[in-house]
């Protein structure tokens, strides 16, 4: 993929570089395969450029790599595909060959094939999730296209852990967000990535950034909005990831003294509100604030002035 200014000789020189890369590797570029979107306002004269580099025109969405690209992933047309898929998968007269075993078989592989893609990058609607559920349950229990047949345990229950007395089927919503609390995990994990040194430029963070709050910083990105979510205050994913994601001070040069849990499972702006608004670096790194004398690490913390005893006391 190949963003471009709407120049017709920008689309002309990347077309002499795939030229070159034809001859310099000896393989083939279809150019009839090309597709050129357009990317916010019409302009005049670009389906004109298109035949001059013989490829087609299109417009948002579209898909790439799977993935639908410029729609909106809270509309119904947007998760389509996905669930014309999984009633394929899981069509009634398949079940008519397959015993309980083998119906959970195929229910959990489709759960765990087919979404999953989805999953790891758009919040999938609530919606969404109970049709997917719905597909799964008729199958189980051998639905057919007018009969609907007795459940002898509930949903909830088939779906939890074999511990717990389920099946282990898992439901679509937790998974959803397991998929996206990843990205949370590896943007405090990973330093030098791509697709974190992208964000970093959008969103105009540092990639010793361990946090991911930028609604204040730039519109965000449906991408940047599912993986949000989960952060919302007095929700139960923002609870999981706050007793399960712990910061390794390390070297400190990317654990923030007053705003990660580095020592305690709250940050210290949180634990010590009245201080934190005297220092004169809130942002600093651990590193920032003592340094290694011998064998042993000296505090340098420095306030817009002298405290008093009843604030030391804290």
């Amino acid at each position: 993929m190949l963003f471009l200014e709407p120049n017709l000789e920008f689309l002309l020189n990347a077309k002499r570089i795939l030229r070159c890369f034809e001859l310099a590797s000896g393989l083939r570029i279809n150019f009839h395969k090309l597709c050129r979107v357009r990317i916010g306002k019409r302009m005049g004269g670009i389906e004109e450029w298109s035949r001059r580099i013989l490829c087609k025109n299109a417009l948002l969405p579209i898909n790439y790599l799977g993935l639908p690209l410029g729609g909106r992933p809270s509309a119904l047309a947007f998760w389509k595909p996905l669930l014309v898929r999984i009633e394929n998968r899981l069509a009634p007269w398949k079940r008519k060959f397959l015993n309980k075993g083998g119906s959970l078989v195929l229910i959990k592989s489709v759960l765990s094939s087919i979404p999953t893609y989805y999953m790891s990058v758009f919040k999938i609607p609530v919606g969404i999730a109970n049709k997917i559920e719905k597909f799964q349950r008729s199958f189980f229990w051998g639905d057919g296209l007018e009969k609907r047949k007795m459940r002898l345990v509930g949903w909830d229950q088939m779906c939890q852990n074999k511990k717990n007395g389920g099946l282990d089927i898992g439901k679509v919503l937790d998974k959803n967000n397991s998929l996206l609390a990843k990205w949370i995990w590896l943007f405090k994990k990973e330093k030098s990535s791509l697709w974190k040194k992208v964000l970093c430029v959008i969103y105009k963070c540092s990639t010793n950034d361990l946090t991911w709050d930028w609604k204040d910083n730039s519109p965000a990105s449906n991408f940047v909005e599912a993986v949000q979510s989960l952060l919302e205050e007095g929700s139960k994913s923002a609870v999981i990831l706050k007793d399960g994601l712990k910061v390794v001070v390390g070297s400190g040069d990317r654990a923030r003294v007053w705003t990660d849990a580095w020592c305690d499972s709250t940050p210290l702006r949180y634990s010590f509100p009245r201080i934190y608004v005297l220092s004169n670096n809130k942002e600093g790194a651990v590193r920032d604030f003592g340094k290694w004398i011998g064998n042993s690490w000296v505090w340098d913390v420095r306030f817009r002035r002298r405290l008093f005893d009843w604030e030391l006391d804290q």
